[in-house]
């Protein structure tokens, strides 16, 4: 998109925060790739005012700079500039009277979100409206991550909706710009808690020799493709056992979740030494009311041994997760690098992130309800827990890069996760004793041992060695 199409003013060139840094980096490896791309939309029902969208959209752009932000590279160096006056890219369709509208649509979403931005010359937030039917709208925006993450989305987008009900909003001051927000950032490079979190860091990463892996092939530094994605679902009812659960114990519902996946990765793996990842939110008070590209994610190392309980390894990921928010700051891309320098190990291969949408999208008499369609690339795999806290059911979106992991061993893996989920057991249950496979599911493994299994991403004629251990040596194999 030219920007000469635009009255646009430059602020001063601004350094990239250590986030940004790290997205920056891989998308260099294909500036074509369209992986960090992040979308979200929402489905509006009901008497929608159009102006009152547009005045709320474009107060978006005018409020959060860091929408507006366009990236140079300075002597080899990256540096991003805010423009101003800067008005919101829209695009509209009517899809009235086709045959299947919804279906429709949902092409039209995904080919708009595989065009690649060019960070220098283009506007890195879009928008676009399908009107489904008289009353029934899809609005959907989406941008690179280098200017937005899900926080920031959240923060911006229940913006939008307290100046479509209030228009007066829209005049109120800005408490926190990207501009105060980066500066603010940049002082933690050279102080005392970078030091301090670079030491935390190092200790508590010493001594990995492997990673678990989902995957035989090796994970290396690739370009930030789209994930091919699988989803299943938990009831609200049972997502409440979790969070009860969670409530037992004194922690958090993530912690319980987080923990489940370890034991299910220990357990498909062999591994006793699972390090996963998840995203943090990178900001303090004042830098919660800004947008931007400032989650980081941070290392989950949790050693799980056959005579632990349930509870002990939630405790446990409590734990590693208390210490890695305390720590959270220190950039991602020097944990990896440090790491492959060490061992040529990507620590952070496997992710698994909780999104509870806690932002109420009020649209007076208008319905409104937010979904999330992409949240940018993975390693190796990405396991998101999206609630959205409307009574509603859980989704669980396992998104993979189909390089390490095929189809089938995904829908596998999420279907015996959801039923583990499903069946929860008590906290005092030793998880040697949970069942992961079941017992028709390891007749039918054991049957293709002579043909292709898929499993676990593997293609060969017999059965990994580490699932063999788990199917043959297993307490509900031997009981």
């Amino acid at each position: 998109m030219n920007l000469s199409y635009y009255d646009v003013k430059q602020t001063a060139h601004l350094r990239l925060t250590d986030a940004q840094l790290n997205i920056w980096y891989h998308q260099q490896i294909d500036p074509k790739a369209a992986g960090y791309n992040i979308v979200q939309s929402i489905r509006f029902i009901g008497n929608l005012d159009l102006e009152r969208l547009a005045f709320a959209q474009q107060a978006v752009i005018d409020r959060f700079d860091n929408l507006r932000c366009r990236f140079v590279t300075l002597n080899e160096e990256p540096f991003q500039i805010i423009d101003e006056n800067v008005q919101a890219p829209t695009q509209t369709w009517d899809l009235r009277g086709l045959i299947d509208p919804e279906l429709e649509a949902q092409e039209i979403i995904a080919k708009e979100l595989d065009k690649a931005f060019d960070l220098e010359r283009d506007r890195l937030c879009r928008f676009g409206l399908i009107q489904i039917a008289d009353d029934q709208w899809e609005w959907f925006w989406f941008a690179h991550h280098l200017v937005i993450d899900g926080w920031g989305g959240q923060v911006a987008m229940q913006y939008m909706a307290e100046v479509y009900r209030n228009p007066v909003v829209a005049d109120e001051p800005v408490p926190a710009t990207w501009t105060q927000t980066v500066q603010n950032t940049l002082k933690y490079r050279g102080s005392d808690a970078y030091l301090k979190d670079k030491k935390y860091w190092q200790t508590t990463l010493e001594g990995i020799q492997s990673v678990c892996t989902l995957s035989k092939n090796p994970i290396p530094v690739h370009s930030p493709d789209i994930p091919d994605s699988y989803s299943t679902y938990l009831s609200r009812q049972q997502y409440d056992q979790i969070v009860e659960t969670g409530r037992s114990l004194g922690v958090t519902p993530f912690s319980v979740l987080a923990a489940v996946y370890a034991i299910y990765l220990s357990r498909m793996t062999g591994s006793s030494d699972v390090c996963l990842n998840t995203p943090t939110l990178g900001r303090d008070k004042q830098a919660r009311l800004a947008g931007g590209m400032m989650a980081n994610p941070v290392a989950l190392r949790i050693a799980i041994q056959a005579s632990n309980t349930l509870g002990e390894i939630i405790q446990l990921v409590s734990s590693s997760m208390r210490g890695a928010l305390r720590h959270g700051r220190y950039p991602t891309y020097q944990i990896n690098q440090t790491q492959r320098e060490k061992n040529n190990l990507n620590l952070l291969g496997l992710l698994v992130n909780l999104q509870s949408f806690s932002l109420s999208l009020d649209y007076g008499a208008v319905s409104a309800r937010i979904k999330i369609l992409r949240s940018g690339p993975v390693g190796e795999s990405a396991l998101q827990i999206y609630d959205y806290q409307d009574a509603g059911p859980i989704e669980l979106k396992f998104e993979y890069e189909p390089d390490y992991l095929d189809h089938s061993a995904v829908v596998n893996h999420l279907n015996r996760l959801t039923e583990l989920l499903n069946n929860i057991p008590d906290a005092d249950t030793v998880i040697a004793s949970i069942k992961i496979v079941q017992e028709t599911e390891k007749n039918s493994i054991l049957a293709q041992s002579s043909g292709e299994f898929c499993d676990s991403g593997h293609n060969k004629n017999t059965l990994p060695e580490r699932f063999e251990h788990q199917v043959d040596r297993s307490p509900e194999a031997t009981a």
